[in-house]
């Protein structure tokens, strides 16, 4: 697990600010209240389909920023991208409570429309379905491993195995969204699939990098 650096006192900067636990919770308690702004405003099944499109993207940029983390900042190493390599963590379980968010969000689809929602489900193919429950999973048991008091309970290799099989089978989830409806709509989700494959590149364009890097660089 990442060790948080403690600000410096003196930098009064948001970045500083919005690390750790309060990072996850800002973000969580946002996406909340702003997606559920939008769906009451909009009204009705519209206003829940709303929040899972609103939620889908958040749970996206904030997995992808965890997910290539440590590659950006090989990288490229900034100000910023040390932020988020160190918020790393929090990024990620703050991506959980988004998704949390989202599948409140469908729920409430499937109560106000249940024939509409059987519609998309018909449309679905199964293999979708099955990918989708096993990538929850893997959010549930990155979670709760997230957390130190749990870690500290698992040998290192099964916890990295744990949360590096999990990452890869997240971003096929988002992979598979973004390319079917991509064949549909592909001027407006054609960008979030390459998005979505640029994360891949960088994070396989990190790993050779620290690779390639010299001894105790």
């Amino acid at each position: 697990m990442s060790i948080i650096d403690a600000p410096n006192r003196t930098d009064r900067s948001l970045s500083a600010q919005l690390t750790g636990w309060r990072l996850t919770w800002t973000l969580v308690i946002a996406i909340a209240i702003g997606t559920t702004a939008v769906a009451v405003t909009v009204g009705g099944v519209a206003g829940a389909n709303e929040g899972i499109r609103i939620t889908a993207r958040t749970s996206a940029v904030l997995f992808l920023l965890a997910f290539t983390a440590s590659a950006t900042y090989r990288l490229w190493p900034n100000d910023f991208t040390t932020w988020v390599r160190r918020n790393r963590r929090y990024l990620g379980v703050a991506f959980a409570g988004s998704h949390l968010v989202h599948a409140g969000f469908i729920i409430a689809s499937v109560v106000l429309s249940s024939a509409r929602f059987k519609a998309g489900v018909e449309r679905t193919p199964g293999g979708v379905y099955v990918l989708d429950t096993i990538a929850y999973g893997f959010l549930i048991a990155m979670t709760i491993t997230s957390f130190d008091r749990i870690a500290k309970r698992m040998q290192y290799a099964s916890w990295r195995r744990l949360h590096l099989t999990g990452s890869y089978v997240i971003w096929l989830t988002f992979f598979v969204a973004y390319w079917r409806r991509g064949i549909t709509y592909p001027l407006f989700y054609g960008p979030f699939l390459l998005v979505v494959l640029a994360a891949l590149v960088i994070r396989a364009a990190g790993k050779v990098k620290r690779k390639n890097a010299p001894a105790g660089a």
